[in-house]
């Protein structure tokens, strides 16, 4: 999957956004989001392999404590002007 990170990475940085990878995967998720709140990360891209079989990625808004409101599955070919509109000049 680093490969699909490394196209999700690519896509975000020509929509503007400023793109930090995590250098190796992780087994739980949770240490991905301590990674990215230690970083100062306000928003998460995160590419699995069932939502990428899809042609989509979860975005999870790390601001947002309400679980229902902070993350959405967003389309790969729509990421750039989603991203744009859940965290304008992120």
């Amino acid at each position: 999957m680093q490969d699909k990170a490394l196209q999700v990475a690519s896509i975000l940085r020509e929509a503007g956004a400023s793109v930090d990878m995590q250098g190796e995967v992780k087994r739980k998720v949770a240490q991905t989001f301590d990674y990215a709140n230690r970083a100062g990360a306000r928003m998460v891209a995160l590419v699995a392999p069932d939502e990428w079989a899809k042609g989509m990625v979860r975005i999870k808004n790390l601001r947002v404590e309400d679980k229902e409101a902070n993350q959405k599955d967003v389309p790969l070919a729509d990421l750039p002007a989603t991203w744009a509109t859940l965290w304008p000049a992120a």
